[in-house]
């Protein structure tokens, strides 16, 4: 699910700032769900509008990645550090528009959360069963424009609800959809 401008590995620089994020799963009309947010239109967010996982910077306070992960989700949606079990981390990903670092967290709940988005941050909820990610051989692809300057061609994502998913948090998915479907 990269776009062929992602053709080699970013390195890990010094200056880059370190994120968490948290894929969490929970169990939903008889299946797994995952649960993604629509960003707000902050003019300061170089990720506005976009569909992500919950999950942001890495404070001083913050004890670990796990952490970080957890604590944006409470903050972000509104889902209890004390509900959620970790299973473990996936791939960690530059991201090089924005210079961080992201390291995906999965952890699940044991039910289907009551979602508190925060205003500031969250402009949707977007809940999406699993097997969504399920057929991933031969994604869709479609040009999406990332800043006034810039649009990319032929970008592989994901359609959930007519939420365009892709760049970091597409492959999070991919990853996390070949760990569990293959």
């Amino acid at each position: 699910m990269a776009h062929g401008l992602r053709h080699r590995e970013y390195e890990v620089t010094k200056d880059m700032m370190t994120a968490g994020v948290l894929l969490l799963l929970y169990p939903y009309l008889d299946e797994w769900y995952t649960v993604l947010i629509k960003r707000t239109d902050n003019k300061h967010d170089k990720h506005k509008g976009q569909i992500s996982f919950p999950g942001g910077k890495v404070d001083p306070s913050d004890q670990s990645i796990v952490h970080t992960a957890l604590r944006e989700c409470d903050e972000e949606i509104g889902v209890s550090k004390d509900d959620i079990n970790i299973l473990g981390q996936l791939t960690s990903l530059v991201i090089p528009v924005s210079n961080f670092l992201v390291h995906p967290v999965v952890g699940y709940t044991k039910y289907r959360p009551d979602f508190i988005p925060e205003v500031n941050e969250v402009a949707a909820i977007i809940e999406s069963p699993i097997s969504n990610f399920k057929n991933i051989d031969t994604p869709k692809t479609k040009s999406i424009s990332i800043s006034n300057r810039m649009t990319l061609k032929n970008v592989p994502y994901f359609d959930i609800d007519s939420h365009i998913v892709w760049g970091a948090t597409a492959m999070i998915l991919a990853e996390f959809s070949e760990i569990v479907f293959k």
